[in-house]
């Protein structure tokens, strides 16, 4: 993007001026961060608003977008530093650069910080060698309210960035159309690096956490070359402790240290490190103690390190394997090592739920098209409450009489209208045995107040919140029922 293109997108991003920052979001692509702003002077369904901030590989800027960028996990150090220096304050000024963009934020009038996305290089550090890690030809800076500059990745930020900023003047902000038009014209340019997220996505993170990992097992080699090196200590701890205990007497209590001859080795000495705390006989049986775990543990953390020193080599020989081209192989060979987790396996699709019925137990429609399920002995009835019902289902039985128990389904709060649970009503009585064109007693409530007691007889429930019914079973009730068997 040239010198004019710079100027003409600044004055672009000087209409959000106003805009808090409510969001920052560190995308998985080297050199950007996007903020999530909140203009309160906009219209109310423009006034949420998604601003990427670009430095990479030449291309720098800042436009609005409307694809919210995922963040990378785990969050860089200076997305978190964003966080905390942008977090609630307003764009104040946008100013163009030769060779970037400056935007400034501010809480209040007297502190000011800027967010810089400009092309230039890093100088090298104090050694000559380049600075290292980052994009050349693309750097995005902080400058927080001391002046001070922090750049986006490891190396130092050009010493004169600080000042180009300050003393550069502001953008003015063009109709609301014109800007518009020069950000679209700004992400078309800069189309070929947004598209560098997906073609760097898998390769990227792989390297990074595969890297990660060459870092963590080295520390744990040197970890495990030190435990053996003292593992193997063991025969030389048991030959001080033999000294030791041939002279106990002549050992002087609270010494760092104590220098004694070996009996069996005339013209030997041997320094033996001692506790100043304990006595000289707690030494003694504490150098034995550690000899004793010291043998027992050589061979176990030998193995240990042979294991790590393993994975080490096999990790640093995957490291450059982690390409943008990385292919399946490359993802197998990390979830193998353990760098990253195995994708997820895709659930089996659930069967669809079984319409078969538990022996004894018979299914109807009632008058209102409701399912309706009869119980027809003491196993199934058992199988009504503890299997079938649930809560808000209407649960029927004969008042105080062996027989059936029947659940219709019902999924609202309102019971049933009336009908329909006098019809339910006359369909368990005459399941438990009364005849037609007698009368019957029968109780009913929601399922969820019927409970099943542990170890009871079977068919044998214990009912809350129970109501009465008192119901004629009509022949005509009943044949309507037996018609819709099985529905």
């Amino acid at each position: 993007m040239s010198a004019d293109a710079l100027v003409a997108l600044a004055g672009a991003l000087a209409t959000h001026q106003g805009a808090i920052v409510q969001q920052v979001r560190g995308p998985a692509l080297d050199g950007v961060v996007q903020l999530g702003l909140y203009l309160p002077t906009a219209d109310k369904g423009e006034r949420r608003i998604l601003l990427d901030v670009w430095a990479r590989n030449g291309r720098v800027g800042a436009w609005r977008t409307d694809e919210r960028r995922p963040n990378r996990n785990p969050q860089s150090g200076f997305t978190m530093y964003l966080r905390k220096h942008l977090t609630g304050r307003r764009l104040a000024r946008v100013r163009a650069l030769p060779d970037g963009i400056a935007l400034g934020w501010e809480r209040t009038g007297a502190e000011q910080t800027w967010l810089i996305a400009w092309r230039g290089v890093p100088p090298p550090l104090p050694s000559g060698e380049p600075a290292k890690g980052g994009h050349r030809g693309g750097q995005l800076a902080h400058i927080d309210i001391q002046g001070r500059c922090r750049p986006a990745w490891p190396g130092r930020s050009n010493p004169d960035l600080v000042q180009r900023v300050l003393s550069a003047s502001d953008s003015q902000a063009p109709e609301a159309d014109v800007a518009r038009d020069i950000e679209a014209r700004a992400r078309k340019r800069a189309v070929g690096v947004a598209q560098q997220q997906q073609a760097q996505g898998q390769g990227s993170e792989l390297r990074r956490q595969v890297s990660a990992a060459v870092k963590k097992q080295r520390r744990l080699v040197g970890r495990l070359a030190k435990d053996l090196d003292q593992a193997r200590q063991a025969e030389r701890l048991r030959e001080h402790g033999e000294v030791l205990k041939t002279q106990l007497a002549q050992v002087p209590s609270g010494a760092d240290s104590v220098t004694l001859p070996v009996p069996w080795e005339p013209g030997k000495t041997v320094t033996i490190a001692l506790k100043r705390q304990l006595s000289p006989a707690a030494n003694l049986a504490r150098i034995f103690r550690r000899a004793r775990g010291f043998s027992r543990r050589t061979e176990e953390i030998e193995l240990r390190w042979l294991q790590a020193q393993e994975r080490l080599e096999l990790l640093a020989a995957l490291l450059p394997q982690c390409t943008t081209e990385a292919g399946e192989d490359v993802m197998q060979a990390a979830v193998t090592l353990g760098v990253v987790a195995a994708q997820p396996r895709q659930p089996a699709r659930q069967s669809q739920r079984s319409t078969t019925l538990p022996a004894g137990v018979q299914r109807y429609r009632s008058p209102a098209g409701a399912e309706v399920l009869l119980g027809r002995s003491a196993a199934a009835n058992d199988q009504l409450v503890t299997r079938l019902a649930r809560g808000k289902d209407i649960w029927m039985h004969v008042r105080d009489r062996p027989g059936a128990h029947l659940l219709l389904r019902h999924n609202r709060k309102e019971p049933p209208a009336m009908a329909e649970l006098l019809a339910c009503a006359a369909l368990v009585a005459w399941g438990s045995g009364i005849k037609r064109e007698d009368r019957a007693d029968v109780t009913w409530t929601q399922a969820r107040h019927v409970r099943k007691a542990k170890g009871s007889a079977p068919g044998l429930v214990y009912v809350a919140q129970e109501h009465t019914l008192y119901v004629e079973v009509k022949p005509s009730v009943i044949e309507d029922f037996r018609q819709t068997r099985g529905r």
